[in-house]
């Protein structure tokens, strides 16, 4: 299960970044496209796909891929 939401995760950053070159070691910080818009892009996306609920706890976290796969798979 935990591949598979890397898999998807990975999917929804390279479609909503339009940058296939997304990785697991992508962030805020390492890629240009990843603005507030995109910022918000990515949490409605990711709220929507793996039912997660999103608050002011995790808000602030979604700047990383690792940091969002740990917010999806409860870590």
């Amino acid at each position: 299960m935990q591949k598979d939401n890397k898999k998807k995760l990975l999917l929804i950053l390279k479609n909503i970044l339009n940058n296939k070159k997304i990785n697991e070691d992508s962030s805020n910080d390492n890629t240009p496209q990843w603005d507030s818009l995109s910022y918000i892009n990515i949490i409605v996306k990711v709220e929507k796909e793996f039912s997660v609920k999103i608050n002011q706890k995790n808000f602030h976290k979604f700047n990383s891929f690792k940091n969002i796969l740990r917010i999806i798979n409860g870590k």
